[in-house]
């Protein structure tokens, strides 16, 4: 569609309708009301980017395991992103993309629960593909990176690809090979670095236990954080 208030919202107003199919696309040239995280809003001018959400049957996976289905979606972006860029492209916990510390891709999932079990997710993601100036001087695109202009409908025919094969990884239920990917990719992995929760600390990202919460050490032990409890800062 030409725009949109939110894919994620069309989304969601699918299922309220009953009789969606697995895999089930919504894509847009324009989100009037694209969202991230929490309060973030997603910068993305018309036409240049992909900004879509796909609706997943997760009915097979508990709810205290839904952190792997952002592992599948992190994983499909980064391995998208690597094929353009070779190097270079990480995941900023917990579910960001970042080529060399800038932003390039964003990701915001939805789940409907069914006791304790996940019934249907939704996965929404904003890929910055051929956009060059960017209000957000930490945003950044494939085209700022290799100068190249890509063609959105061959950028998407790959990323749901990928996407297949790391959602049959999860329907498998090898949720060790997912945690080995993630964290092989994960920013900041083992380095000492600064953050910020109600302190400025330094520290370093050691883990993610299984409800996706980060693990950093500091000379006080272990520190344990939950979405939006801890900020990253050089």
């Amino acid at each position: 569609m030409p725009s949109c208030h939110s894919t994620n919202d069309i989304c969601a107003e699918l299922i309220s309708k009953g009789g969606i199919v697995n895999g089930t696309i919504v894509i847009t040239d324009h989100q009037n009301r694209g969202r991230g995280q929490g309060s973030n809003k997603w910068e993305s001018e018309q036409g240049e980017n992909l900004t879509l959400s796909i609706i997943l049957d997760t009915s097979f996976l508990a709810v205290y395991k839904q952190f792997y289905l952002n592992m599948v979606v992190c994983l499909s972006l980064s391995d998208l992103l690597t094929e353009y860029l070779h190097s270079g492209v990480l995941i900023k916990w917990p579910n960001d993309i970042y080529y060399k510390e800038r932003k390039i891709c964003g990701i915001l999932i939805q789940n409907m629960l069914k006791g304790n079990r996940l019934e249907n997710s939704i996965l929404g993601m904003g890929i910055n593909v051929n956009q060059q100036d960017f209000e957000n001087e930490m945003a950044i695109s494939l085209r700022n990176v290799t100068g190249k202009w890509y063609d959105l409908q061959l950028v998407l025919n790959r990323l749901t690809e990928i996407i297949e094969k790391y959602y049959k990884v999860l329907k498998q239920g090898n949720y060790s090979k997912l945690r080995v990917l993630y964290m092989n990719r994960l920013m900041w992995l083992n380095e000492n670095r600064t953050f910020e929760a109600e302190d400025r600390f330094k520290g370093t990202i050691t883990d993610i236990d299984d409800s996706g919460r980060l693990m950093i050490s500091t000379g006080n032990g272990i520190r344990t954080f939950s979405f939006k409890e801890v900020k990253f800062i050089k």
